[in-house]
């Protein structure tokens, strides 16, 4: 059977909006992902701004940025459904590591 989940939470980052909007795309995620991140595009060329499966909404708070990720997964079999249950139950965790990682990839 398939799972699907809806995940959402944030962070609150010390940057213009126009910065942490780029740390989004899958070029911006190179400065803070670690080195097994490395998107493949199907198409060479394409704008790796298009939208995917993944939401980042960045909106300026007085603090910097208010960054708001969601995730839409469904799984595809077994496998992918403990995937899906792991994401959901350590969202939040999940979160704080992204914003620890950005911070100290933008530093």
């Amino acid at each position: 059977m398939n799972v699907r989940a809806v995940c959402e939470g944030g962070f609150t980052l010390p940057l213009p909006v126009a910065d942490a909007v780029a740390l989004f795309t899958p070029e911006g995620e190179r400065r803070w992902a670690g080195a097994d991140w490395d998107p493949v595009y199907p198409i060479p060329g394409a704008d790796d701004t298009e939208p995917g499966t993944v939401d980042v909404t960045c909106t300026p708070v007085e603090a910097g940025t208010q960054v708001r990720v969601t995730y839409d997964v469904t799984s595809l079999g077994p496998e992918g459904a403990a995937f899906v249950r792991e994401l959901e139950s350590g969202y939040a965790a999940f979160m704080d590591a992204w914003r620890g990682e950005i911070l100290e990839g933008v530093a």
